[in-house]
Order: C-alpha cells, then structure tokens, then sequence
C-alpha cells in the first residue's frame, strides 16, 4: 500500500476536509487545501519507484507530471482565495482534490479499466466546477453542453477500449504491446476500430479540433479561476498518461494512430489560429489560442520512437509556464472588469507590471525568442523534419506565423492606444514568470535533459 500513500493522504484530506469544515466554523480553506496538498507533494517523491500489482507503476515521469498537476493546483487555489464566497470556495477545494485523484490514476495507471476510472474521476469534479456559478446563464449552459459532450466522449473512451479488448484478449498495456509486436492481422480492424473511438475521447478531454467544441464557451463562461485550473492540470495529466499509453503500448506504430494524430494535431493549429482571429472576447480568444497549443502538443505523439514523447512533454512543460503567466495577467484584468480586447487599450500606462507580463507570455506563445514557446515549437518542428513531414512543417510554421497578428493585437492595445483609467497598485514578486519565461527559453538543456531520462526510463520497461 506504500506505493498509493499520496493517493490515500490526498483522499483522506478530502475527507478530513469536508467534515471539518462542516461541522466546524474553521474557515481556513485556503490553508487547509495547500497544507493537505503539501504534504502529498513531499509524499509523492518518498514513495520508492517501481511495478505495483502490475497495473501501477511509481517512476519519474508519473512523479514530474503529478507534482506539476500539485504545484499548479496549489498556485490557482492561491490565486482565487478572493473570487469566491465561503461556501463555494469549499466546493472548488475539495473539487480541486477529487479531480487529483483522477490526475495521479491516469498517471501511474497501466491499465485501460483504472485508466478510465481516473479519466472519469477527473471529469466529473471538472463539470460541478464549471457550473459553480449557477446564477449565471452563460455559464450553466455551458457546463452542462461540457457535462453532455463529455459523457459522450467517455462512451467513446468506452467503446474504443471495448474493441481493443476484443483485439487483444487483455486490459492491460502490455496486452496491446504483445499485440502490436504479433500484429495479429486477423483482429486488425477490432484493433483500428477501438483506437478511432479511443482517440476521439482522448481528443476532447485534451479540446483538440475537431472535437474543441465545449472549449470556447467553457472558458468564456465558466468561473475564471475553473478556467485558470482547467486549462493546464487536466491537459498535463491526459498529455502525461498519452505519453505513458504511447510508450509501453508501442500503439504509435500502428498506422491509423499516426494517420489520426497527424491530422487533429494540424487540424488543431489551423482551425485554431482562424478563428482566433475573430474574437473579441479574451478568455475566449486564448480558448482557441489553446486548441492551436493541444494541436503541437499532439503532434509529435504520431511517431513511434521516444523522441515524439520527448518532444510532446517538453512542450506541455512549456505549455505550463506561458498559460500560468497569461492567466495571471487576466485575471487581474477581470478583476479590473477588464474582459474585452478593447478593454486593454492603454493597460500599460495604469498597469504596468501586469501589461509587461502579458506582452511577454503572448510573446511567448507567439513562438518569438528568446522564449520558452519558441525552444518548444523548435523541438516539435525539428522531431518532423527529421522524420521527413517536410508538409506538416511548413503548415505548422505558416501557422505560428498567422497567429502572432492575434498576439499582437493585445500589445498594440496595451501599448499604443489612450486609456482612461488612474495607475493601481501592482505587486512585484508577479516579475518572476517573465524571468520564468526567458530563462526556459535561454537554458532549455535541465529540464530536457530531466525529461529525457523520464522517457527512458518509461520506455525500458518489460513489455514481456
């Protein structure tokens, strides 16, 4: 039981929790949650690595990404401490460690029935906190079209593994790389068949084109700290868990697999980029802006070998960074009533610490260097050119191209137009994600060399 004491400690200060401050007036949630999640960060990394049960495996790639997931999850309860009342702040922490729960399953899963009970301990936490506030419409509707799509795409989950099963007379992940090595032509199609339904399920809880459709709306709507979270812990953990399927299961160098990254990943950053454009509205705007970010992050994850992981993770890392300064800088715009784009004209002269930092995370995710977005975009686009998709590159750089005319947009209002509002007050310790920004971009070779060791690691396991 060693090997699930961060899982135990994280569902036992869910519980600790919940009756405490309910039968209590302790109203210390903020601590609290951050205590609890602490001590299940410092216990994660006690924990001796290794193959559990055969089903749960303890490794450094499970600990990086579980801890990101923590780390994350502690900076945004942090951050939106003011933007509840007592009673719904309660419900966005113990929300917040249920859907943890989910993270560390599908990270440290190996397999499909645990992998699916994580997915699903992940998404139910995630649609109650979308709907948070229930006195708005917009956002109602929104978390319920999120609740409706998002049982059907784990009925597709469902579907897909039902089909891989069929094909491979086992739920675990070395029953499909057993099966990848035979290629068993006669249980070919069960085979492409459920990994169609599996992706498609995956797809949508990552809010890749074409099945994006709840992210728009979801991130327009729903409360800004949900959105803050939402858009990093869960893609790190299904990006994670891809990585881990992809790596023990060698299902990458099954045709159909590539043939169907290949194209949500470049549909992503396409669809993304166009109608990126068009919006006016900023929290919907960087709702596409990630679709373009989930279509890079996918895109690697069509080649068999290690790189195309390595390549992947290394961008959800960097991913990790640009989102967290973005969001931070929005979200002291809205707390401004700032939600609009052209409610950021002359930012810069009453902000200007924050108007700095956004300009430079847009800069960022805009590709332009020396930032951590363009190291991570190189290292994507490098993994096809040396795998000979001259095509998808050219695509994915035209891409990047367009979409800095809608990173600049943000920075021509900021910066060159009048604005009416008196100078606030700023807090300079925000300085450090710029900082964070330029030194991922300037010395890439730590983390890779980290992450590196990870993929190895993962990728030496006994497949029998």
């Amino acid at each position: 039981m060693i090997a699930l004491m961060p899982q135990l400690l994280c569902l036992l200060g869910f519980v600790g929790m919940m009756v405490t401050c309910c039968l209590t007036h302790i109203r210390s949630y903020t601590q609290i949650s951050l205590g609890i999640l602490s001590l299940v960060l410092v216990t994660l990394w006690m924990v001796p690595q290794g193959s559990f049960w055969g089903i749960w495996h303890v490794d450094l790639m499970s600990n990086i990404m579980q801890s990101v997931c923590i780390i994350l999850s502690m900076c945004i309860i942090a951050y939106t401490a003011k933007g509840y009342n007592e009673e719904k702040f309660l419900y966005v922490c113990l929300l917040i460690l249920i859907a943890l729960l989910g993270c560390f399953t599908i990270l440290s899963t190996q397999s499909m029935v645990l992998m699916y009970i994580g997915l699903e301990l992940l998404a139910l936490p995630t649609y109650a906190l979308c709907g948070l506030d229930k006195e708005k419409g917009h956002g109602s509707e929104a978390a319920l079209k999120y609740f409706v799509m998002g049982a059907v795409a784990s009925i597709f989950i469902l579907y897909g593994m039902s089909f891989i099963y069929a094909a491979t007379g086992g739920m675990q992940y070395v029953d499909i790389a057993k099966w990848v090595s035979s290629n068993d032509p006669a249980m070919l199609f069960y085979m492409n068949l459920g990994i169609v339904f599996l992706l498609a399920g995956f797809c949508f809880k990552l809010g890749a084109a074409p099945f994006h459709m709840w992210v728009p709306d979801v991130y327009q709507s729903a409360p800004l700290g949900v959105v803050f979270w939402l858009s990093v812990v869960p893609k790190v953990a299904i990006a994670g868990m891809l990585a881990r399927f992809i790596m023990i299961t060698n299902i990458s160098e099954l045709l159909v697999w590539q043939q169907i990254i290949g194209f949500v990943s470049i549909f992503s950053i396409v669809y993304g980029v166009l109608l990126a454009m068009r919006q006016t509205n900023i929290r919907r705007l960087i709702g596409y802006a990630s679709i373009v970010h989930m279509g890079f992050i996918l895109l690697p994850l069509q080649f068999a070998d290690g790189s195309g992981v390595m390549a992947s993770s290394v961008y959800v890392l960097g991913y990790v960074i640009m989102t967290l300064a973005a969001f931070t800088s929005v979200y002291i715009f809205a707390s401004k009533g700032r939600n609009q784009v052209e409610d950021l004209e002359g930012v810069a002269r009453c902000m200007p610490i924050t108007a700095l930092i956004f300009m430079l995370a847009l800069a960022a995710m805009a590709g332009i260097p020396p930032f951590v977005g363009f190291i991570i975009k190189l290292n994507v686009l490098s993994i096809l050119i040396k795998q000979g998709l001259y095509s998808l590159a050219v695509i994915a750089v035209l891409a990047v191209a367009a979409g800095a005319y809608y990173y600049m947009r943000f920075i021509r209002m900021m910066y060159f137009s009048e604005g009416k509002m008196q100078r606030v007050t700023e807090h300079r310790l925000l300085l450090c994600l710029p900082v964070l920004l330029i030194l991922m971009g300037v010395f890439p070779q730590g983390y890779m060399v980290v992450l590196n060791q990870a993929v190895e690691e993962v990728q030496g396991y006994d497949k029998g």
